[in-house]
């Protein structure tokens, strides 16, 4: 059996404290689960420079 982890509209605007909060939040859950499904939102208003901060930060984490 599989655990997966589902994250939702996360709507990250800057990369500030809520954007810290979403990778923790993720690299929690990914602690927990066998998999980790991140859908909906990630940025909100198509915050390019946000998206490309939060795929770098998975990335140095190993989370991607």
């Amino acid at each position: 059996m599989y655990r997966i982890a589902h994250i939702s509209d996360l709507h990250l605007r800057a990369v500030d404290a809520n954007f810290d909060r979403a990778v923790t939040l993720i690299e929690q859950a990914q602690s927990e689960a066998d998999h980790v499904i991140i859908s909906g939102d990630i940025v909100d208003c198509a915050e390019a420079n946000v998206l490309q901060a939060f795929q770098a930060s998975l990335n140095q984490r190993g989370l991607m």
